[in-house]
């Protein structure tokens, strides 16, 4: 008696069409790529890795190098910087998985257009 009511009432449910069904996937599409564009904003550029010359910023010393402690490029290029003896100014820099947007700040994609680190200005 069970499987005879639970039969009479999906029976009573109206059926969506295909049409509404591809109209609900259309919508949500949309809506998730707008929802991707706003969470990815400000919008960074891609760069060439290496030496930017047509990047030019001041700096208060000889070697600045923008980095994030959870960063294993950083902490590589930190490591290699130490190894050598080259004396260098710490910027951390908080990135956007840790909840703060300091690399996608518009001072900082001055300095890098790709918005990542590590970055060492020289």
């Amino acid at each position: 008696t069970k499987l005879i009511l639970l039969d009479s009432l999906l029976q009573e449910v109206p059926f969506q069409t295909n049409s509404y069904i591809m109209w609900e996937f259309i919508f949500g599409f949309l809506f998730g790529a707008l929802a991707y564009k706003w969470w990815t904003y400000p919008r960074t550029k891609p760069t060439k890795p290496g030496l930017n010359k047509d990047i030019f910023l001041n700096h208060k010393d000889e070697v600045e190098l923008y980095y994030n402690t959870m960063s294993s490029a950083s902490q590589k290029v930190r490591v290699a910087l130490g190894e050598a003896g080259v004396k260098f100014r710490p910027i951390h820099k908080v990135l956007p998985t840790s909840g703060a947007w300091e690399t996608k700040s518009p001072e900082y994609l001055r300095i890098n257009p790709a918005g990542t680190v590590p970055v060492l200005v020289h």
